[in-house]
């Protein structure tokens, strides 16, 4: 087991050195550094083989693919950073084109266009080249193309195999690239909102985890922010601060867990679904429920509850 953890730089970063670069992190000793530790390289090489090995690919075979992706994520100036920010999209797609549907020929054969993205980002590019021929892709006069044999399938399987491997290992990236833009989006739409309304969740007094109040996706109409939950506060506390989370309000009410008083009075608080009257106080709720649209009923308790008629 290793010790390290492989991160990504944002492809956004200021410094164009380390742009979409790859850092370590030690978890034991918080020790941060460029190049890939020789613990963390022979670890992901062992899972490689344990995961291939089994399908026909050799642990050389392995290397072979792994040692040109190993130069090209290198990156130690702006252009070898540019290099692998451009390859590493363009070879991630290629690839999984390939994997999702092997048998359609016009993923598997790409076209030397003389300009075109193929040519600029990957095959003019050594390492990036290399990384193609170690998965079996071979060069025509106009093409390159992972050829497949009707008469060979253990073959066809094997050359699979190997592109399977080297996008393995491209997805951390890609994930991490993904990750940045959408946190990037998310402080662009956070830019445009009251601050006041993206107060910070409560807890849960039990089980101490955060109860998603619902105003960062009512308010930033993000549809990856997590839904609103309901809360349950306890009435009868002198603090008034008691209050539960879904989870444990259900574990509570099956008797599965003895939580707080047995014979507690408890409140409970929808999660914010209307813009109306929001407040930081509480979860908000508006003066005629928690609905955008007021129901008749809701406006004759609040005028009973004002008037006492």
């Amino acid at each position: 087991m290793s010790n390290w953890e492989q991160y990504f730089c944002s492809d956004d970063e200021a410094d164009a050195r380390t742009r979409g670069r790859a850092y370590y992190v030690n978890r034991e000793t918080n020790e941060t550094r460029w190049t890939e530790p020789e613990q963390f390289q022979t670890f992901q090489l062992e899972l490689d083989v344990d995961l291939f090995e089994r399908d026909g690919v050799t642990r050389e075979e392995i290397l072979l693919i792994l040692k040109p992706l190993r130069y090209l994520t290198r990156c130690e100036s702006a252009r070898e950073c540019k290099e692998w920010v451009d390859a590493r999209d363009v070879l991630y797609k290629i690839l999984r084109n390939i994997s999702e549907q092997p048998n359609e020929g016009k993923y598997r054969k790409l076209t030397k266009k003389s300009g075109g993205s193929f040519v600029e980002k990957v095959w003019s590019k050594r390492f990036a080249r290399e990384c193609l021929l170690a998965c079996g892709f071979t060069e025509t006069a106009d093409a390159v193309e992972l050829t497949m044999d009707t008469q060979k399938p253990e073959v066809n399987a094997k050359l699979l195999t190997k592109c399977r491997i080297l996008l393995q290992r491209l997805e951390p990236a890609i994930k991490a690239r993904d990750a940045h833009v959408r946190l990037a989006k998310e402080s662009e739409t956070d830019s445009g909102v009251n601050r006041r309304h993206l107060a910070p969740n409560k807890k849960c007094s039990h089980c101490q985890n955060e109860i998603e109040s619902g105003a960062r996706r009512l308010w930033t109409t993000d549809p990856l922010a997590p839904k609103g939950q309901y809360s349950f506060k306890c009435s009868q506390c002198v603090d008034k601060n008691y209050i539960l989370c879904e989870t444990c309000w259900d574990k509570k009410c099956e008797h599965r867990e003895p939580i707080h008083a047995e014979h507690s009075s408890f409140e409970h608080l929808p999660p914010i679904e209307s813009r109306h009257n929001t407040s930081t106080r509480g979860f908000g709720r508006g003066p005629w429920g928690n609905f955008a649209a007021s129901s008749v009923g809701n406006a004759r308790e609040r005028l009973r509850q004002r008037t006492g008629l």
